[in-house]
């Protein structure tokens, strides 16, 4: 009868601990990557997608200060840049210095360029054209 009274202590314990949820789980949206090689990877993602969807304004944003002040990133300059077509960037090596990153990053498997990131503000920029 013990045994039997365990296995019903048991089950019941174990039923309790389920229930169902009516919502759903997700990471707040200002959530970034924990590591900067994967900050970097989510950045050149987000630097392809914008490029791609001509998201000139959202691409300014994942670009370094001292890049912007070139001065050459107008939406008409990045228009004309844009014909040229679209991008799907692979990173190829990543070495991260403190707060700069250097990488090797290739568009549509060819053209391989060494590309500069830096951090700032507490997030990495895109600082190379």
């Amino acid at each position: 009868m013990t045994r039997l009274a365990l296995l019903i202590c048991v089950a019941l314990s174990l039923a309790g601990c389920t229930r169902a949820t009516t919502g759903t789980a997700a990471a707040p949206t200002d959530v970034r990557p924990w590591s900067a090689e994967a900050q970097i990877a989510e950045l050149v993602q987000e630097f392809e997608s914008a490029w791609n969807t001509s998201d000139f304004d959202g691409l300014r944003q994942l670009m370094c200060t001292e890049l912007l002040a070139q001065d050459v990133f107008s939406d008409a300059e990045l228009q004309d840049a844009r014909a040229d077509g679209t991008l799907d960037l692979t990173i190829l090596e990543l070495e991260i210095d403190g707060s700069s990153a250097r990488s090797v990053i290739e568009n549509h498997g060819v053209d391989a360029d060494e590309i500069v990131f830096v951090r700032e503000g507490g997030q990495w920029k895109w600082c190379e054209y």
